[in-house]
């Protein structure tokens, strides 16, 4: 039987995000190899921190409109109609534009009470400050990433993410050369996204069309709330293990972990580029309703994605836990040898927990926002709680172990 063309757009734009990942993961590798090696185990931690801030940033702003503009995009272009499909793309960026104004000027204005709290000193008040440029930058580019998304504009995004983030590291890298430290990090962050945003913007103005509006704020708005609290449990649950770290250990401690982390986060990305392509895909299949075809056509779907993950995913899960070692000298230095057992156990973990890749948005594409939203709070709760029990008493590796059964 010939494939469908659903199906072929399914597979190109796994291609597409697939060598993107890659691409990606190595130009990573290499510049995080070169950072660690510039900066302090203190510095690294610091990075870790400003890291948690823009996530928390671009969380508030974003108010799950990302996966909302994918829905509605994506279900309006299946059915014909283009004028929707432009109204719930715009309003989602204006929407996401206007909470990122709101928050610049809020952690603009209370650097110095952050910096003191998170960092340490006032006097790193400005790293904070500097951030800001890359709180919107970025926030802007993930929600036009999203409109691509549902306009399944895969190689659009796959090369300009390529592009942009080789600039963007190779900023970082000559900047801490020149020895701007961490500011000079924060400063490539800002210019990097910053250009990403403008082709994605470009791309974006020609794929969707001129500006319109009429959709409904409060439609988009009352979708997405469920949507955000799940976003939130998932910035909780991406997040716990180093904020509950912070009153324990120190920031070269929490440097140390954040380089486990980071390495678990280029396994861990690999299957976000494939539920990345599923979601819209998933939104083509479901888009008129429930009938028992289309309830049907999404679940040989799944059981396809799911046999897919596991073949990719779990071998090298194993293989990263075996090699825990050298993986996390080599990727950031002989000072953070200490950063393999966590690694170790978070690549463990993750070979047995891969396959829910496949199902992570079907709860959205059915329409059963607050299901989704509550499936993800629940994942969260448990070790969440537990993680303070086993931070408190075995630090690092508490995080770690947390962190793993959390997956």
């Amino acid at each position: 039987m010939k494939p469908t063309r659903p199906a072929i757009d399914v597979a190109r734009g796994a291609s597409y995000l697939i060598i993107m990942n890659i691409a990606i993961t190595a130009i990573s590798l290499a510049a995080f190899a070169i950072i660690a090696r510039l900066i302090s185990r203190e510095e690294m931690g610091g990075l870790a921190v400003l890291t948690l801030v823009s996530s928390g940033a671009q969380l508030l702003a974003g108010l799950g409109l990302g996966s909302t503009a994918i829905k509605f995009v994506s279900s309006s272009r299946a059915t014909g109609d283009y004028e929707k499909m432009r109204q719930a793309g715009y309003e989602c960026l204006t929407i996401t534009g206007l909470g990122l104004m709101v928050l610049i000027v809020a952690i603009y204005s209370s650097a110095d009470v952050l910096a003191s709290s998170l960092l340490g000193s006032t006097s790193r008040a400005t790293l904070l400050r500097l951030l800001t440029l890359e709180i919107g930058a970025n926030g802007i580019g993930a929600s036009l990433v999203s409109i691509l998304y549902g306009l399944k504009k895969f190689k659009v995004i796959s090369l300009s993410h390529m592009a942009s983030f080789a600039v963007r590291q190779s900023l970082v890298v000559m900047f801490l050369e020149l020895g701007w430290g961490l500011p000079g990090i924060v400063i490539g962050w800002g210019i990097g996204d910053s250009l990403n945003s403008l082709v994605l913007g470009g791309f974006t103005r020609k794929f969707l069309g001129p500006p319109k509006f009429g959709f409904g704020f409060v439609r988009l708005l009352k979708f997405s709330a469920p949507l955000f609290l799940g976003g939130a449990a998932n910035y909780a649950w991406t997040w716990f293990d180093r904020a509950l770290l912070l009153p324990f250990v120190s920031l070269a401690q929490l440097g140390s972990y954040n380089v486990a982390v980071t390495a678990f986060g280029v396994l861990h990305s690999m299957p976000s580029s494939i539920s990345g392509t599923l979601f819209p895909f998933y939104s083509h299949l479901y888009s008129d309703g429930s009938s028992d075809s289309q309830t049907a056509g999404l679940e040989n779907a799944v059981r396809t994605a799911s046999r897919y993950v596991s073949f990719l995913i779990i071998p090298v899960s194993v293989v990263l836990a075996v090699t825990a070692l050298p993986a996390a000298t080599l990727f950031a230095g002989n000072n953070y040898a200490d950063a393999a057992s966590p690694l170790a156990i978070l690549s463990v973990s993750f070979a047995v927990a891969c396959l829910g890749t496949a199902l992570s948005q079907i709860f959205v594409v059915l329409g059963k926002t607050i299901t989704s939203a509550i499936v993800t709070i629940l994942s969260v709760l448990i070790p969440f709680f537990l993680g303070i029990l086993l931070i408190s008493n075995f630090g690092v590796l508490g995080a770690a172990m947390a962190r793993g059964l959390s997956l």
